[in-house]
């Protein structure tokens, strides 16, 4: 990170940010997709079809929140370097932001499962 300017760390940065933001937002289309297909097919959907739907979310959540920390932590360590060298950046609310992402992905995931199974069996009848 020696070779790279100041405004280069916070270009990154920024590009992380941004790249945080773009997985949360596939998250949730994925969230909303697996709500509207259980809302719409879910009489339809056998137990072993919602055995694999809830797999695939759950690894597609998996995959998203796993990648989600780990370019926080990248995003957090150019904001660092950038500190280092005088750059100012506003990060007082950065605990809050990753409990309230976190506390999303956990709900959002429980919710996501109950429409795929509890009001999936609702429909049935």
């Amino acid at each position: 990170m020696e070779s790279l300017s100041t405004a280069e760390l916070i270009e990154i940065a920024m590009s992380m940010r941004e790249s945080l933001d773009d997985q949360f937002q596939y998250w949730l289309t994925i969230t909303f997709a697996v709500v509207v297909g259980s809302f719409i097919a879910g009489h339809r959907l056998n137990k072993s079809l919602r055995l694999v739907v809830t797999s695939l979310y759950l690894l597609a959540t998996a995959l998203f929140y796993i990648r989600t920390m780990v370019d926080g932590q990248i995003f957090a360590l150019y904001i660092q370097a950038a500190a280092e060298r005088g750059a100012t950046w506003f990060s007082d609310y950065t605990p809050i932001l990753i409990f309230i992402r976190s506390a999303m992905y956990l709900l959002g995931a429980l919710v996501t499962l109950w429409f795929l199974y509890i009001n999936g069996r609702r429909n049935d009848g």
